[in-house]
Parts: C-alpha cells; structure tokens; sequence
C-alpha cells in the first residue's frame, strides 16, 4: 500500500507447532530509504537504513531499535551495524554471515533466514613448543574452550503466500 512519500506492509505469521499468530507492520520512507517496522507483539520499533558507497561492492547497514519494557516503563535502545553483500547474504558479526535465501513459485514460495558463523580459537599461536605443548592444547580443544568450527543455524523456515 503506499501512501505518497511511504509504502507500508504488513506479515501476519502462523507458527504451526504452538499455533501462535503474530503480526508485524512496516513502513518503508520513499525520501530516505529506510525501512521502520514495528513489532506489536515484542512493543519495539525497528530502523533500518542501507547505505550505498560510491566503488565498493555492497552497502552499508545501519540499525536502531527501541523497545518498551514494561516492568521499568523505560525505553531500551540498541543499535547494529552490518554490511550486506548482495542477493540477501549480510555480514552481522565479525565471524558471520546471514543469508534469506527465497524460492517462489507464482504465488507460493519457501523462504529461510540461516546464519553461518565460523568459530576461531580464543588464541592462536604458532611454535614448535613439543608434543606436551600439543597434548594441552587438544585437551583445551577436547572440552570445548578453544576450538575451530562452523555452525549453520536455520533460524526461521517460512511458507510464504503472496496476495
């Protein structure tokens, strides 16, 4: 729907295993660019604003989000920063990426939210220190508190019926 210098937007989401509905609202600005989304249900707001610099791939995104907590009757902020890729992927932390990959067919599609994150150790050294040296650091890896590794984390997997 746009109403002059905004298009607004709405989802209203089933979840089928606890059979809860939850709606959003969004309004994205024609003049700015940016997209404001308030979530009901978690009594935030959302913005969201992509920055496009001049010859480097990609585009910057800045973020700030207020929600109303209730019990304190406060205002809690938080902001974020990312930098989006291209065809959905965004980089949100240091050590991962976000993708929303889509698939539609006319007017039914799938969609996902997915995050791969790399795990670096805490440390990283290079020495020839001696098998010793080497047995403490595979039990330091054995329990957990220092390890390589990669997570593929399946947020959200969507059924998506456009009107």
């Amino acid at each position: 729907l746009g109403v002059l210098p905004l298009r607004l937007s709405g989802s209203l989401v089933w979840n089928l295993d606890s059979h809860k509905v939850t709606y959003k609202m969004s309004c994205k600005d024609k003049i700015l660019h940016g997209k404001l989304t308030a979530n009901i249900e978690e009594r935030a707001l959302h913005y969201r604003k992509h920055l496009r610099l001049p010859s480097i791939p990609g585009s910057l995104i800045v973020g700030a989000r207020w929600q109303y907590d209730q019990p304190s009757g406060t205002v809690k902020p938080s902001y974020n920063l990312g930098w989006e890729l291209g065809h959905g992927a965004e980089v949100t932390k240091v050590n991962s990426v976000r993708f929303k990959p889509k698939m539609f067919f006319k007017c039914v599609g799938v969609e996902a939210l997915t995050e791969v994150s790399v795990q670096l150790p805490k440390q990283l050294v290079f020495d020839t220190r001696g098998a010793d040296a080497a047995r403490r650091d595979a039990a330091c890896a054995a329990d957990g508190t220092d390890a390589w590794g990669v997570n593929l984390d399946i947020q959200e997997l969507n059924i998506v019926l456009r009107l």
